[in-house]
Order: structure tokens, then C-alpha cells, then sequence
């Protein structure tokens, strides 16, 4: 990966583990996974949520997103509009 940053590749993570995008932050340009939906998918929903699961919630996914830029140590980029779920 060090290579590959170090000669201008831009690279994704898809399905990389909360250990791995620890190890490999400082070379990715971004990452995503399916993690969050299948755990949603497995639980019941949140509390303030009023369908049977949260695996397409917009709530869930920004809580887990929240989760995981916190064990990066990485701050919520601001934004000038909130997420809408429609």
C-alpha cells in the first residue's frame, strides 16, 4: 500500500476492518463497507426508529459512521446541509 500512496495511486478500501483502516489510514483516500447494514440488519431497530430494521436507516449508517471515524481518530468533516433520509 506504502508504494502505491507513495507513487499517486488513490486508494479505496472496500470491506476493510476497523484494525485494517487503523493500520491503513494514512494510504487510503477513501473506504466503505456493507458492515453497517448487516449488523442493522441482525438488531432490532434503534429506539426512535419505527421500522423493523435499520439496515437501509439513515440514522443507523450516520451513527456508525460516527462509531468508526472516532476509532480512526478522524473528526466529522463539516458540512453546510444534514443528511435527509427520504
Amino acid at each position: 500500500m506504502a508504494t502505491l500512496h507513495d507513487i499517486g495511486a488513490r486508494l479505496h478500501a472496500f470491506g476493510m476492518s476497523v484494525g485494517g483502516l487503523q493500520l491503513a489510514a494514512g494510504y487510503l483516500t477513501s473506504a466503505d463497507s456493507m458492515a453497517w447494514s448487516f449488523a442493522a440488519r441482525k438488531q432490532p431497530p434503534l429506539p426512535e426508529c419505527g421500522h423493523a430494521h435499520c439496515n437501509n436507516c439513515l440514522r443507523y449508517a450516520l451513527r456508525w459512521r460516527r462509531k468508526i471515524l472516532a476509532a480512526l481518530d478522524m473528526e466529522e468533516p463539516k458540512s453546510e446541509e444534514p443528511p435527509v433520509q427520504l
